[in-house]
């Protein structure tokens, strides 16, 4: 048993994600704008003899998924709950601009990887969630597979630091386009990041590379 190829994706944009708004658990469908970014990704994967998609259960990266999958015969979507994102609790359907002076959201993303946003998740419950996904997707496919998750921007540096140990505390820093690409090549020590946040099968028009770091 070896270690696959991976592919790690997230979702296209919604109308949350262009207000700026806070998403977290809450299942908010793809805008318009994302189901062409979503087919934008699709084409891209269109030749590239995929085994396996997993994606979180939340629709915007499920349709995703379902765009990806849908340019190979037989390849089915594994949904698994454990590539949710993280939940923001109160926070959620919030504008960084309502946000204000309230500095638990700072604290968390910056400082706190343990601090539970009321009604919500801690940085390190996502990661481990999606340290044990890792550590099962790693034990079911062998060398051969070539593997395409599609997560999100907490999922996505969460993996990244998974495989690279970084501290959970800079993980944020990782920044992560809508509809971009990630790519794990394995290697004899682990794994390589051969590509980070490719966004080079998007057109201009629909790109957001501007939006900020900690934007879910």
């Amino acid at each position: 048993m070896g270690r696959p190829f991976l592919y790690v994706v997230r979702h296209g944009e919604t109308k949350w994600n262009h207000e700026n708004r806070i998403q977290g658990s809450v299942d908010i469908p793809l805008s318009e704008r994302g189901q062409r970014q979503a087919e934008c990704l699709a084409e891209r994967f269109s030749k590239t003899p995929l085994s396996t998609v997993y994606s979180s259960p939340l629709s915007r990266a499920l349709d995703t998924a379902r765009a990806l999958a849908s340019r190979h015969p037989k390849l089915d979507v594994v949904q698994d709950g454990a590539l949710r994102e993280v939940k923001c609790g109160i926070f959620e359907g919030k504008t960084y601009e309502d946000l204000g002076e309230d500095r638990r959201w700072v604290k968390m993303w910056r400082d706190d990887p343990n601090l539970r946003l009321p009604q919500g998740e801690s940085r390190m419950d996502l990661y481990e969630r999606v340290r044990g996904f890792m550590k099962k997707l790693l034990a079911r496919h062998a060398d051969e597979d070539r593997v395409l998750i599609v997560g999100h921007g907490g999922v996505n540096k969460s993996i990244m630091g998974y495989f690279f140990e970084v501290d959970i505390t800079h993980v944020w820093r990782f920044f992560q386009s809508n509809a971009c690409v990630n790519v794990f090549r394995p290697h004899e020590m682990g794994y390589l990041c051969e590509t980070w946040n490719d966004v080079s099968h998007l057109p201009p028009e629909l790109r957001n590379e501007d939006q900020g770091a900690h934007r879910k």
